[in-house]
């Protein structure tokens, strides 16, 4: 595992959730002629619900996977483990892609990222500028972490946590308008 690559909570699938179902349509006329098809669909329901149920028991949920309730929870474990859009990130702990993990995540680079930009907005000055003033006060408050942090990269970090802006579903305006709305109480003086 190299320095960054992200560690994975994901158990591998096991058992039959490993095999597709055998369902061949000759074998199923041998056996049993003109009600082959229907056999085969029989056979095939049956299969799945096993597997929905072998599904439901390596998410570690103690559904009835007959029901509807049962169905839609298996469908939402599934989609939460493949489908990065149904994960849920409390604070910061998912992040897609490689690279360098973030330094602040969550709320606290919600609270760095609004009082940057309250700070350049209450006095009228560049973001760069507010994030100088910023790390000033966070160097003061926390020698050990921002000592020997050089502006430049403090202000590129800075412009990783506004590429966090799709939070809000709005995009930049609406984001800057609630930050512009709520934060102004953090300004840097």
């Amino acid at each position: 595992m190299t320095k960054y690559q992200r560690k994975t909570s994901k158990k591998a699938y096991s058992g039959v959730l490993l095999k597709p179902i055998p369902a061949d349509i000759k074998m199923f006329e041998i056996i049993h002629g003109d009600k082959a098809e229907e056999e085969l669909k029989r056979f095939v329901d049956d299969a799945r619900h096993y597997r929905l149920e072998a599904l439901a028991k390596h998410f570690g949920l103690h559904v009835d996977t007959r029901t509807e309730e049962g169905k839609t929870a298996v469908l939402w474990a599934l989609a939460a483990e493949h489908v990065a859009g149904f994960k849920i990130d409390n604070g910061g702990e998912y992040r897609q892609g490689r690279g360098r993990p973030s330094q602040w995540k969550g709320v606290s680079a919600f609270m760095m990222r609004s009082t940057i930009y309250a700070t350049a907005k209450a006095k009228n000055i560049s973001e760069r500028k507010a994030c100088g003033e910023y790390l000033k006060v966070l160097q003061k408050e926390d020698p050990s972490t921002y000592q020997d942090m050089k502006l430049e990269t403090f202000y590129a970090r800075y412009k990783e946590m506004k590429g966090m802006d799709e939070w809000t579903g709005g995009g930049k305006e609406s984001l800057d308008t609630y930050l512009e709305q709520v934060a102004i109480q953090h300004v840097v003086k």
